[in-house]
């Protein structure tokens, strides 16, 4: 009888845009990457519609180690186009089930924010929900160009001191991505490095709470829109271009798409 364990340390993947995509459930997704360590990526929609654009972007994409479709357009559309269903594993979902399973102890977790406030907000939902970030472990970034390599030689010597065997990245796509490759090799030691973006937001209340069902059902997108249509509205509207470069690149990198 096959071992189900190895569909998990060698899991099928799919390529799509030039990146092969971890094809696993969450939680055998959960199990896979905290297994493995690295850099663990959840691409959006609106960052897979523009990689070709951004070929900075497509390149820290594929230096990371594990990577999931998150975007629920992504999985329809590319079962649409190439006939072929690949498993969704959201940043959101993902980041919640890390919590609540408490696959690493809190005290061994880091956090860098995007801000003083959002920290604090996402401070106190975590000690609500009994995972406490204590404030030695929670950095707040600062602004990173994206005209430039992205580096930040005070967050490495704060986790080269501290070590924490995981570190999530609360920043936005495009910028955390290309931060968590430059930390995973720079640092003397291999710790999971989460680039989950906002979805500690849509968990702690700080963005549109995402009922879990939603979520499942690829409806996450409607309730942004429904509670900020001036900020997501455009933004989802991009998404449809997705579907245009995904007919004309399918497996292939997208170039100046």
């Amino acid at each position: 009888m096959r071992d189900p364990l190895i569909n998990i340390l060698h899991p099928a993947t799919q390529k799509i845009l030039g990146l092969d995509f971890e094809d696993l459930g969450l939680e055998d997704g959960l199990e896979f990457a905290c297994a493995k360590k690295g850099v663990v990526v959840f691409p959006s929609g609106s960052c897979m519609e523009r990689l070709g654009r951004h070929p900075e972007h497509w390149d820290a994409l594929a230096a990371a180690d594990v990577r999931f479709v998150d975007s629920g357009a992504l999985a329809l559309f590319w079962r649409w186009l190439s006939g072929r269903k690949i498993k969704r594993v959201s940043g959101y979902a993902f980041l919640e089930r890390f919590i609540s399973n408490r696959s690493f102890e809190p005290s061994s977790v880091f956090w860098v924010m995007p801000s003083v406030e959002e920290s604090g907000q996402h401070r106190g939902w975590l000690e609500t929900v009994g995972f406490p970030a204590h404030p030695d472990r929670v950095y707040v970034a600062p602004w990173y160009s994206r005209d430039k390599a992205v580096a930040d030689a005070e967050l490495l010597a704060c986790l080269e001191q501290l070590r924490p065997a995981g570190l999530v990245i609360c920043l936005s796509g495009g910028v955390q991505e290309p931060l968590a490759v430059w930390l995973r090799d720079n640092l003397s030691y291999r710790p999971l490095i989460l680039c989950t973006g906002a979805a500690i937001g849509f968990l702690s209340g700080t963005q549109s709470r995402i009922p879990r069902w939603a979520d499942r059902w690829y409806l996450g997108w409607l309730f942004r829109c429904v509670e900020n249509p001036a900020r997501y509205g455009r933004r989802y509207l991009r998404v449809l271009r997705l579907m245009g470069v995904l007919s004309r690149f399918r497996e292939a990198r997208p170039i100046g798409a």
